[in-house]
C-alpha cells in the first residue's frame, strides 16, 4: 500500500511541479518498545492497563499468536506478571447469573452483535477473591482488579487461553460472600 501510495504521490507532485516526498520502505515489523510504564490508580494501588496493551499480534507482528508466545513477550509485559492491575472489560455471559466465583473478561461487547470468536488476547479468565463471588454484569464495561497471571493453556494445538486475574475484586459493584 505505502509503495501504491509513494507511486501516486510521485506522480502529483510531478504533475504539479512540487518536490516529492521520500516514499516510505516496505512494511517492516516494528519491534516492541523495551519499557512502558502504568499509572497506579485507585486505592488498591493497581497498575492501570488495558486490552489493547495486550494485543499479541501487534506487538508480535504476527498474523497468529504462536504457540510459544510466552517465549516472545517484551519484558514489560513478561514484569506485570504477579503486579495488582485494573483493567476495563465486558464480562461473557456466564452459565448462571448470580454467585459467580469466576468469569470470562472481555475487550468488548461486539461479539455479541456479530457472534464473532474471542482471540487470546480479547479475553482474560477472572477467578474472584476466596469465599466472594458476583453476579452477572451485562450490557456494560467495569473494572476489575486483581493478580495478574501469565497462565497459557493449548488443548489440541490451539492457545485458549493466556491471562489470569486471581484474588479479583470489581470496584463499584457489591459482591457475596459466602
Amino acid at each position: 500500500m505505502w509503495r501504491a501510495c509513494g507511486w501516486m504521490a510521485l506522480l502529483v507532485c510531478a504533475a504539479f511541479g512540487a518536490e516529492p516526498l521520500p516514499v516510505p520502505p516496505a512494511s517492516v515489523p516494528t519491534s516492541h518498545a523495551s519499557e512502558k510504564t502504568f499509572e497506579v490508580e485507585g486505592p488498591e494501588e493497581a497498575l492501570r492497563i488495558s486490552f489493547d496493551d495486550l494485543k499479541l499480534r501487534q506487538l508480535l507482528g504476527h498474523a497468529e499468536v504462536p504457540l510459544d508466545v510466552e517465549d516472545r513477550l517484551p519484558a514489560w509485559l513478561k514484569n506485570l506478571n504477579g503486579k495488582s492491575v485494573r483493567i476495563t472489560g465486558w464480562m461473557f455471559p456466564p452459565p448462571t447469573d448470580t454467585k459467580l466465583p469466576a468469569f470470562l473478561l472481555v475487550s468488548d461487547g461486539m461479539w455479541m452483535n456479530f457472534g464473532r470468536s474471542i482471540d487470546v488476547n480479547e479475553k482474560i479468565g477472572v477467578r474472584m477473591r476466596q469465599g466472594v463471588t458476583t453476579d452477572c454484569i451485562q450490557g456494560r464495561p467495569f473494572d476489575v482488579v486483581g493478580q495478574f497471571k501469565i497462565n497459557s493453556r493449548v488443548t489440541v494445538g490451539k492457545r485458549g487461553f493466556l491471562y489470569l486475574i486471581v484474588d479479583a475484586v470489581l470496584p463499584g459493584f457489591d459482591a457475596s460472600t459466602e
